[in-house]
């Protein structure tokens, strides 16, 4: 770590525009691992400041469930406090459920460009089809990246999941899935 830091520092973190950074919620070095998410941070703000930082508190299902939400909150408030104002979203997460799933989900669909246009385009789709839902995936991972639900007059009881190969590829090449499901 210490060469990314200071040796490689310019060549690490120049042009970043996400870092996702894990912390062990059962970790017994608290401070240490602060002190290194700190100097991480202070490097991502001299050279990308703009970058996106996402903070994963993991394992959350090894702590009992009536202090998970006590201690993830404690914490975030660490992590903020270490964070020198960057752009910060924080996730609770475990390999046992799906918050690891969200939580991914969530980080790629906010790297998305041109989200506003894609979610114009799906609710005019739902409108057009009067689908109750329209829900855009990405191909080869099945992560849910935005869910539309139109307000219209009269509802279909189906549903038709929007694909896209990647991220990169929205404009315009989304394909149809056409065998509907029913709506929740």
């Amino acid at each position: 770590m210490d060469s990314y830091l200071n040796t490689q520092r310019e060549n690490v973190f120049s042009d970043t525009q996400v870092l996702i950074y894990v912390f062990d919620i059962e970790s017994r070095e608290v401070d240490r691992d602060l002190d290194t998410y700190s100097a991480v941070i202070s490097a991502l703000k001299q050279y990308s400041s703009n970058a996106m930082v996402f903070c994963l508190v993991h394992k959350m299902d090894l702590v009992q469930s009536e202090h998970r939400e006590r201690l993830y909150e404690e914490r975030c408030r660490l992590i903020v406090a270490r964070s020198e104002g960057m752009s910060l979203e924080t996730f609770a997460s475990s390999i046992w459920d799906q918050t690891l799933y969200k939580a991914w989900a969530g980080i790629v669909h906010r790297m998305i460009p041109n989200l506003v246009v894609i979610e114009r385009f799906l609710a005019a789709f739902a409108r057009q089809i009067q689908a109750e839902e329209v829900v855009l995936f990405e191909r080869s991972t099945f992560l849910l990246h935005q869910p539309v639900a139109p307000v219209h007059q009269r509802a279909c009881r189906w549903s038709f999941p929007v694909f896209y190969d990647t991220p990169s590829q929205e404009q315009g090449k989304a394909s149809m899935c056409s065998g509907g499901y029913s709506a929740p």
